[in-house]
Parts: structure tokens; sequence; C-alpha cells
């Protein structure tokens, strides 16, 4: 897949989540953050963001798993909770191919 390839999917993804903006959605998500803390996120319902993760999964499940998971880092990227939730659903579509060589852990810092 090229990066043409992968951009194009990325924004079909994201310009789906801005058509499917419930601003009632929105508002409740901030209720689950203290004032000043609120994530950043598109205002979706969570059933939404699970639909939309399984329609787009679709088109790109026969390729590997180190694609899935640039697209996935790319969503990531993006900061948005809604995004973050779909390259989760992605990830955990890969777990049978997990592979103690590809995972990186990160050191925590105190």
């Amino acid at each position: 897949m090229s990066n043409k390839e992968k951009e194009i999917i990325l924004a079909q993804i994201r310009q789906t989540i801005i058509n499917s903006v419930d601003k009632e959605s929105s508002v409740s998500h901030d209720r689950f953050f203290k004032d000043g803390e609120a994530a950043k996120t598109h205002g979706l319902k969570t059933s939404e963001v699970h639909k939309i993760a399984k329609e787009f999964f679709q088109q790109i499940k026969e390729y590997p798993k180190q694609i899935i998971f640039e697209l996935c880092e790319e969503l990531w990227k993006s900061g948005y909770l809604d995004e973050a939730a779909i390259a989760c659903k992605w990830s955990e579509s890969q777990h049978s191919k997990f592979e103690p060589a590809g995972l990186k852990i990160a050191a925590m810092k105190k």
C-alpha cells in the first residue's frame, strides 16, 4: 500500500467521522473529565466509532499487520479520542499475529 493510498483511507475515515458528529455526544463526553482536562474528541457516540472502525477495517483487513499498524499510528497521532479508538479496535484485531519481538515497551517515567 502506497503512502498515497494510506492518506486516502485516513482522509475517508476523518470525513466519515466529521459527517457522523453528534453534538449531544460531544457535550456528554465532557462530563467524564475534570474541568480543563477534557479529551480532544470529534463528538461521536462509541457505537458510531465502532461502526466506522468495522466499516473501514473491511477495506484493509487483507493487508499485512505492519500496514495496519502504520495506519493505526497515524490515527493515534491525531490526538483525537475517536480516532484512537479506531486504532485500538484495529490493533486488537491483529492480536493473533502479535509476536514478542514486535512489541516495543517504553519505560515509564515517574
